[in-house]
């Protein structure tokens, strides 16, 4: 599984269409006369913003038609390249009235060139940047609309066609070294360090390293880890809880986990992690190393039994969800705070400094579960992709959809040469629409962006749902693994470990949980405490046969 030989190559094209997007520019330059057109699209074709554009005739556009701006707007064209092309050329003309109509244009959202249409009849304007093989997206935008009524005078865009070539002399940005051993991409496809295929099943950890009430008790109390050490310490005490705290990280996942979930047949676990684990909140960028020990026994663990780990910043610094899943304390939240999200991007930094050469981490999770505009979602991805390549180029870079990883707009090419799309789909949570259609959505993003997709969550629901999900899953050749939630909790939905209270310790988890409950007495307290580090250790836990060979089952 994890093979130390070196790998051949792989995913080149959708390196370079990474790389492209940083290191090339676009420039205004004539029509390439050696340029062969690997792909030409009619304006008309395209989605029009709004009503003020319109295909009109035109005998000497081609196809005798093209599209006319009337206002402000744009026209937006699939762009469909069945080979590398390094060329665009637009066929334009305008009505000059007070100067010639002004445009721009996007590649992919991305801002490419800046124009104007300063002739009434056709006229081509080209420009160059290597586009991959594959889906873009090109909008063409007015962007000077003016009418005046005395002397009458309107000027107006008119867009034909836009063609986009290979130039003869066309080159591609040169590979960078790509390191051996490591989990990584190859079009929509995983592989393992060898190259060989991979599907990475497997569970997450949930519980351990970001606690959450209803893993622990029962199964409305939703409730984060934060407000969890708040009431416990005033239980017990500051120094009793951090020792329980403690002593939670020492005994939830150990060593015998590792040992169980690689005989029962998986090979990943997610771990999701709190950033306190690693940075406290009164001491930001400051990193602390019982943090770094813990991250350093979760790695030596799985190397130990081959199993992979995929790193999950499950609550970012400030929160990146109002949600007690990631831990949110009011008023703080990371998307209203520069300097949350700069200890977000220094985070994500120090750790892939740290772990850069363990090819034993398939990858990292970059943030779990948001729901922001999507603009705003994907600046920050792009902003935590360049943090992390400053320092680590060999560890593949895992993007959950927004809007609680279910949708992927915000997607439209690569970010990375080295990624994977991840989904969260829990039936509770769709009752509106079933699973083939959602599935149907994920797969047409994995398509477009030419990427693995994996189902980072789904779980908590009846044995007839859990075996539905994982045979869709293992039937459909976009999905590269999943990984049901959670490995271990209390007593409710079926998991395939259950944690078995003890009267003192469901009192004390119960309280902390939600305090209008029956308060334990501080004996009780240290007694509970005790006797759940006792109960959470996998030797003490009940195995779930049924559930374990729902998660078995072959593809």
């Amino acid at each position: 599984m994890l093979d130390q030989r070196p790998r051949t190559r792989v995913s080149v094209r959708q390196f370079l269409m990474a790389l492209s997007w940083v290191a090339a520019t676009w420039c205004a330059a004539p029509a390439h006369a050696s340029a062969a057109a690997v792909s030409t699209i009619e304006a008309e074709q395209g989605t029009f913003s709004n009503a003020n554009i319109t295909r009109i005739t035109d005998a000497s556009a081609s196809n005798s038609s093209a599209v006319r701006y009337s206002w402000n707007g744009s026209v937006q064209v699939q762009v469909n390249l069945p080979a590398d092309a390094d060329a665009m050329t637009l066929r334009v003309r305008g009505d000059q009235c007070s100067g010639s109509p002004a445009y721009t244009v996007t590649l992919d959202g991305v801002p490419l060139l800046s124009g104007s249409a300063g002739s009434t009849t056709w006229s081509e304007q080209s420009a160059s940047r290597f586009m991959g093989a594959g889906t873009h997206v090109v909008a063409v935008t007015f962007t000077n609309a003016y009418y005046s009524a005395w002397p009458s005078c309107a000027r107006k865009l008119y867009l034909d066609t836009i063609t986009v070539s290979a130039t003869a002399g066309m080159t591609a940005p040169a590979d960078p070294p790509i390191p051996a051993g490591f989990v990584h991409q190859s079009g929509t496809a995983l592989l393992d360090g060898a190259n060989a295929p991979l599907k990475l099943r497997g569970v997450n950890l949930g519980g351990w390293l970001n606690w959450e009430g209803w893993i622990w008790g029962q199964g409305m109390d939703y409730i984060g880890q934060s407000a969890m050490m708040t009431n416990l310490v005033s239980l017990v005490g500051a120094s009793g809880a951090n020792q329980f705290q403690q002593q939670v990280d020492d005994n939830f996942i150990t060593a015998e986990d590792f040992r169980a979930l690689s005989q029962d047949g998986f090979n990943v676990v997610r771990v999701p992690i709190n950033h306190l684990v690693l940075e406290d909140d009164a001491q930001p960028f400051v990193y602390k190393q019982s943090g770094w020990d813990l991250l350093d026994r979760l790695v030596s663990d799985a190397r130990a039994t081959n199993v992979y780990v995929v790193l999950d910043m499950h609550s970012a610094p400030c929160s990146q969800l109002y949600s007690f899943t990631s831990d949110y304390v009011a008023p703080f939240y990371m998307w209203s705070s520069q300097q949350c999200q700069d200890r977000t991007a220094a985070l994500w930094q120090a750790i892939a400094a740290r772990y850069a050469n363990e090819n034993v981490i398939a990858g990292y999770d970059l943030l779990n579960e948001t729901s922001v505009p999507d603009q705003q979602l994907h600046a920050f991805y792009k902003r935590l992709t360049a943090t992390i390549r400053q320092v680590d180029h060999n560890h593949l870079l895992i993007y959950e959809g927004n809007n609680l990883a279910a949708t992927f707009n915000l997607f439209s090419t690569p970010l990375d040469g080295n990624e994977m799309l991840s989904f969260h789909d829990y039936a509770f949570m769709n009752t509106s629409t079933d699973l083939t259609t959602r599935m149907s959505r994920y797969d047409a993003a994995a398509t477009k962006m030419n990427a693995p997709q994996w189902a980072g969550e789904f779980g908590q629901g009846t044995y007839s749902t859990i075996s539905r999900y994982v045979s869709t899953f293992n039937q459909d050749a976009l999905v590269s693994g999943w990984a049901n939630w959670t490995w271990k909790q209390s007593p409710g939905n079926p998991a395939l470990q259950t944690i078995q209270h003890t009267t003192a310790s469901k009192l004390l988890i119960d309280w902390i949980n939600n305090t209008t409950r029956t308060k334990p007495t501080l004996a009780q307290a240290q007694q509970g405490m005790s006797d759940f580090i006792n109960a959470m250790k996998f030797q003490n836990t009940l195995p779930n046969a049924r559930m374990l060979q729902l998660l078995s089952a072959a593809p």
